[in-house]
């Protein structure tokens, strides 16, 4: 349809989605002026240079004069953007004059209880509103149910639920194995996983323990029929070996798992930097081996480290030959704005994205590297 055939509520539609990619542009933009604002005090270099500045209006304002942006227009946006910037440096300084010194993993985990404690009566909710991180949800499910259908119903005994937040997982499992068990270092979202069980799933024989999975797993060797880790979180484990280790020791004789990675070989780490929000509730910094999660105004970074596909497949060298299925998954959606995605017809841009991924899903560049087997 040509623009002109439009009325007044679709063009608002429109302005609205680039007004919003135009906040997440400002956005970024802050973002990276804090990093420069960081590397000017590490090097002690001064926060005004004047001669930059001019040259990046300059460039700004030819850029707009091709785009049909009259110069004034843009070198007023820019200064304000640059003010705005300098402004930030100069009270950043002000604020930190010692050395910049990276987060510990005790910090990092400390981050961790903070952001789960804040954000654990959400979570559910929140974890369902980005694209890509619902698309990741349901991929997850379907290939958990398959490996659990693979089971006889006699040898669904003990399930594991690691990192299992509010126990979505856990009771999806509930229906399926005589005994769940969801492991978390959370409290609060542990608390919520038993409100739920309590007034939600009251006939499922399912418990929720409070542990941190760096200690190991405190279950009897060889008595569990499945072990599952999902949204990535085996990238939160910092010696995901030992971890690894523990799932092969309670594992029964050719019992189940499912373990998730933040993918080292994603589309979206090729990139490098993608300017605008993501459709993703968090996002990788490869670079430090944080993930970052936004939440009510505040920044928190956590540990996280992305696997290779190699690193994946040697990590669960000893499962059932023929048996280790890893692929990766979402791939394209992950640099596409989340705000291509409203207002769109969504059954069948789901449909369509749907059909792309799955074809994509045995390549190497998903967001997320899934192993699946079953233990030798």
């Amino acid at each position: 349809m040509p623009t002109s055939d439009l009325d007044l509520l679709a063009l608002g539609k429109r302005l609205h989605m680039v007004d919003d990619i135009l906040v997440q542009m400002l956005a970024a933009r802050h973002k990276l002026a804090g990093e420069v604002s960081r590397y000017k005090r590490k090097n002690g270099l001064p926060i005004y240079r004047p001669d930059i500045e001019r040259k990046r209006i300059e460039e700004a304002c030819a850029y707009g004069a091709r785009l049909g942006l009259t110069p004034e227009y843009v070198s007023s946006i820019m200064y304000g953007v640059i003010r705005e910037a300098c402004m930030d440096q100069v009270i950043d300084r002000e604020r930190n004059d010692g050395p910049i010194q990276p987060l510990t993993y005790e910090q990092q985990k400390a981050n961790l209880l903070e952001l789960t404690s804040s954000i654990a009566g959400t979570y559910d909710a929140t974890y369902a509103m980005p694209y890509a991180t619902r698309v990741l949800h349901d991929y997850e499910d379907q290939r958990l149910e398959n490996l659990i259908l693979e089971m006889p119903r006699g040898r669904r005994g003990r399930f594991l639920d690691l990192g299992c937040g509010t126990g979505k997982i856990a009771f999806r499992a509930a229906y399926m194995f005589k005994k769940v068990v969801g492991y978390d270092l959370s409290a609060p979202m542990l608390a919520v996983a038993r409100q739920k069980h309590a007034s939600r799933h009251a006939n499922t024989d399912v418990s929720f323990v409070e542990t941190d999975l760096d200690n190991g797993i405190p279950e009897p060797d060889e008595s569990v029929s499945f072990v599952a880790m999902t949204l990535g979180t085996g990238s939160d484990i910092r010696e995901i070996e030992n971890l690894v280790e523990e799932i092969q020791r309670v594992l029964e004789p050719e019992g189940r798992f499912l373990v998730s990675f933040y993918n080292a070989g994603a589309l979206l780490y090729e990139w490098q930097y993608v300017p605008w929000q993501l459709p993703l509730a968090a996002w990788m910094n490869i670079d430090e081996h944080t993930l970052e999660v936004p939440h009510a105004g505040k920044t928190y970074q956590v540990f996280a480290r992305p696997r290779t596909i190699d690193e994946v497949k040697e990590l669960f060298s000893w499962a059932l030959a023929g048996s280790l299925d890893v692929t990766t998954y979402p791939t394209i959606l992950p640099v596409i704005p989340n705000e291509a995605f409203v207002g769109q017809p969504s059954d069948q841009l789901a449909r369509t994205l749907g059909d792309l991924e799955k074809q994509l899903a045995h390549g190497h560049h998903g967001a997320y590297a899934i192993v699946g087997g079953h233990k030798y």
